[in-house]
């Protein structure tokens, strides 16, 4: 047999296009997006200006023709459920009668499942908070609650309920998580630009519309009163003589 020239894959015409693609790919991959989650931040991360909110206001803003709840704001304000909006729900609830909290010892708070002298419609992540917490009896310890597997079903349906009332376009985590992923995959295969990037950015990318933007300004305006009123709400709370 003759013997035949070798040679490499790429030097060959298809390995040329496979290399090209692969310059391509990495150009895109460690280049072009982060450079890009920066940019998109710039034109799509960001609330749409509506003025400063105003000075004080002294009720929630309202989504139809109710008042949001506490969890509902504070998921506006931040774009995030957490458990400040959880145990806000639990203090709103005893508010209305749904739960009686009682504190038979120092910092030992029980919840008692109670009937409200006025009905009023629960929403569905009110709804599960409430089964969640009264799921093994009528009376619980707060501390002895297991609010995992409910507060991962309440956050699920406050992000879908804030969708919904048109505050954000998607949901606020999806978009977190998305870029979450991003940077994950960036750690993975080195590229540490787009892992700081998509962290950063992907934390502050969820945006509101217009009409989002709008409802949060009044709810900065109760924010604003509350905060000027901090001192005499703590006089209040600590005397017992104003809970919620």
């Amino acid at each position: 047999l003759k013997p035949v020239e070798y040679i490499p894959f790429f030097d060959r015409w298809y390995g040329k296009i496979v290399l090209a693609g692969i310059i391509i790919l990495a150009l895109l991959w460690y280049i072009v997006l982060p450079a890009y989650l920066v940019i998109n931040w710039f034109r799509r991360g960001r609330d749409p200006e509506v003025g400063l909110a105003v000075t004080a206001t002294y009720d929630p803003p309202k989504v139809g023709k109710r008042f949001l709840t506490p969890a509902e704001t504070g998921a506006l304000l931040d774009e995030t459920v957490d458990k400040k909006d959880l145990f806000a729900t639990i203090v709103d609830l005893a508010r209305r009668g749904y739960i009686k909290i009682r504190e038979p010892k120092e910092k030992e708070f029980h919840l008692d499942k109670a009937t409200p002298k006025k009905k009023d419609t629960l929403l569905p992540f009110e709804q599960t908070l409430f089964d969640g917490i009264f799921e093994t009896g009528k009376t619980v310890e707060l501390k002895k609650v297991k609010f995992y597997t409910t507060a991962s079903l309440v956050e699920t349906e406050l992000y879908k309920l804030i969708v919904e009332h048109k505050f954000f376009n998607k949901s606020p985590k999806t978009t977190r998580n998305l870029h979450y992923a991003l940077g994950i995959a960036g750690l993975v295969t080195g590229n540490f630009v787009l892992f700081l990037i998509a962290l950063i950015f992907g934390k502050a990318m969820p945006a509101k519309p217009l009409f989002g933007a709008q409802i949060a300004k009044q709810a900065e305006g109760l924010k604003n009163f509350l905060k000027s009123q901090e001192r005499q709400l703590n006089f209040q709370g600590d005397k017992q003589m104003l809970f919620e």
